[in-house]
């Protein structure tokens, strides 16, 4: 969990200190964002009578038990005393983040992705499909993240060199393998063949995650275009040794906009203010309007105060 841009930004968040007294009221909320991936698969084998008395505020029994430790007390204990509604709240933040990572993930990969809003024949399901329906249905998260199969099987081509097992799946390169073959697709055919011999005579193979593909040019010792997967990749919680700071969606957007600023030594001016909105809206991440909320970021050289 967690992801920073650059070492200059890294170098930034490694110096900051709290200053004397500063209130850590964010760290329950915290602690119970930290559970979320815990508790999203349980409510996915849970039926729709259960998930929709989940997401009118009851708690399905035994949906904490044997989850682990917080400290030195069960888990159970810790999120048995959370209300239902911030439970309920924090699982939206994390079904949002997750799709927000998997449309990251498709272009950082590379793959031609679906324009249509419905699974087509030919596509594959990623990201949060595989999440509870009833509760992405009901809050609107942008789930539909459908790729073209024969763009997929080719872009693990040229990166694993190989088409016998593509992700996780052992069947779906052979059985496309085979139905081009039978159909004659000179297209997917060469393509793939191009994709094997890629990288082969130099030995440079492509990495099957590129990054790259996201970046931009550097602004001011940032690149902008990272701003996404920095959003992303903070948005529930940070990277030890920084794990005691806020996670980006308890920021205001005002505050969030000043801590970013903060970090990467840039102008808080409104159009970097711009630049985070727009990537938070575009992303389809999701903040709770409710307390605690981070609505004041102040730092005077190495020290840093979070104030609600």
């Amino acid at each position: 969990m967690g992801w920073l841009p650059s070492l200059e930004a890294e170098s930034v968040l490694a110096g900051l200190r709290f200053c004397e007294g500063q209130d850590f009221f964010w760290l329950e909320d915290a602690k119970l964002l930290w559970w979320t991936p815990a508790l999203l698969p349980r409510l996915n084998r849970l039926d729709d009578v259960a998930q929709k008395a989940f997401l009118d505020g009851r708690i399905p029994p035994g949906l904490f038990s044997g989850l682990g430790f917080v400290g030195d007390a069960p888990a159970e204990k810790f999120l048995s005393r959370m209300p239902a509604d911030k439970v309920v709240d924090y699982c939206r933040v994390r079904l949002s983040r997750d799709s927000a990572w998997s449309k990251l993930m498709v272009r950082a990969c590379g793959v031609k992705r679906s324009k249509k809003r419905m699974m087509a024949k030919g596509d594959i399901a990623m990201g949060v499909n595989h999440m509870p329906r009833l509760l992405v249905d009901s809050w609107h998260i942008k789930d539909g993240i459908h790729v073209d199969a024969q763009s997929y099987v080719i872009r693990w081509a040229g990166t694993a060199k190989r088409i016998d097992r593509v992700g996780m799946s052992y069947t779906l390169g052979p059985r496309l393998l085979a139905q081009a073959e039978r159909k004659h697709d000179r297209r997917f055919l060469n393509a793939l063949r191009r994709a094997m011999q890629q990288g082969k005579k130099s030995g440079k193979i492509p990495p099957e995650v590129d990054w790259e593909k996201l970046s931009g040019k550097k602004s001011k010792g940032m690149k902008l275009k990272e701003l996404p997967r920095f959003l992303v990749d903070n948005w529930c919680g940070w990277p030890l040794p920084y794990g005691n700071l806020p996670p980006l969606c308890l920021f205001d957007g005002k505050a969030r906009s000043e801590f970013c600023a903060t970090l990467f030594t840039l102008d808080n001016d409104e159009k970097f203010r711009n630049t985070i909105r727009q990537a938070v809206s575009e992303l389809g991440l999701w903040r709770r309007l409710k307390q605690p909320r981070v609505r004041d970021v102040a730092s005077n050289g190495s020290f840093i105060r979070f104030s609600r």
